[in-house]
């Protein structure tokens, strides 16, 4: 009994740390509304989905240009069929997982801060060195963009 007790704190103090050392080491800092780390352009330059059984990773040209626009005042344009009704965007806490969710709107929210659980488009945000891939979340097996910021 004392081994089990054992192996499932060690299990539990691993995974707990793990978790906090991944989380923080790849976080880009956003101010209270995001706006500064979206700020100008990014390339899409990779997707990723699954059929089901397993997960694809399809690297997408870079031309023609598939781009992201997002400036300071929360406008967001985009030229990727899928993405082009959305002129707006907003950061969201997600106070079920923690994460940091970007959300596409179609009109401005003004002052009011957009449902996290109802908005229309949303992604959990995920930043690394040398991209943001946004993992869109209701996507039942995984599906994601990678993007470049475009200096």
């Amino acid at each position: 009994m004392m081994r089990v007790a054992v192996i499932i704190f060690l299990g539990v103090m691993l995974s707990a740390f793990s978790c906090t050392e991944t989380k923080d080491c790849c976080v880009f800092p956003l101010s209270e509304d995001g706006a500064e780390a979206f700020g100008g352009s990014w390339l899409l330059f990779e997707r990723g989905y699954s059929l089901g059984a397993g997960y694809v990773t399809v690297e997408v040209p870079a031309t023609p240009a598939q781009l992201l626009a997002f400036d300071g005042d929360k406008v967001f344009a985009s030229n990727i069929s899928v993405l082009e009704a959305f002129t707006y965007y907003a950061v969201l806490d997600d106070p079920n997982s923690g994460d940091k969710v970007l959300a596409l709107l179609t009109e401005d929210p003004g002052l009011v801060t957009p449902d996290v659980e109802t908005v229309q488009h949303s992604y959990t945000i995920e930043w690394s060195a040398s991209a943001l891939t946004l993992h869109y979340r209701w996507c039942i097996e995984g599906c994601h963009i990678s993007l470049k910021k475009i200096e």
